[in-house]
């Protein structure tokens, strides 16, 4: 599932980095990045492993790899907003889903201090209107 997520976003012209926990996916060629070595589970870090390897004017485009229908045109939306931008189904946000800058580091790094939840990062920020079908979120064969 990975790979349709990479694909979609090479397609729109990223250099792909998948963050990854362990090297469970060192066999398939991609360039991985390391998440920080912290227990439990939270899907900032994440993005902090991110937004750590940008340079100071850059942007990450998160994708979650579990939404394998997300095509071209999502990751185009998002990246011709120009700022911060999250993903949307018309009904919910979808936070894993975004365009954010390296000068969030210290926000994303104080919500983990504090246990806050993702979406906490996107009040106010642009939101994209993305197909419900693309965000299908994926995480057993039979949701194929």
């Amino acid at each position: 599932m990975v790979l349709w997520v990479v694909r979609a976003l090479e397609e729109a012209g990223l250099d792909v980095q998948v963050v990854v926990r362990d090297t469970l996916l060192a066999g398939l060629g991609l360039n991985l990045l390391q998440e920080p070595g912290v227990e439990g589970f939270h899907p900032l870090h994440g993005l902090q492993a991110a937004l750590r390897s940008l340079e100071p004017d850059e942007y990450a485009l998160l994708a979650p790899c579990d939404v394998p229908a997300l095509r071209t045109e999502a990751v185009e939306a998002l990246l011709a907003v120009g700022g911060p931008a999250v993903a949307f189904d018309g009904e919910c946000l979808h936070p894993l889903l975004c365009l954010v800058p390296a000068a969030w580091l210290q926000p994303v790094e104080e919500l983990l201090r504090q246990g806050g939840a993702v979406k906490e990062l996107f009040t106010g920020v642009s939101r994209v209107l993305i197909e419900p079908d693309q965000l299908k979120n994926v995480n057993r064969v039979e949701d194929l």
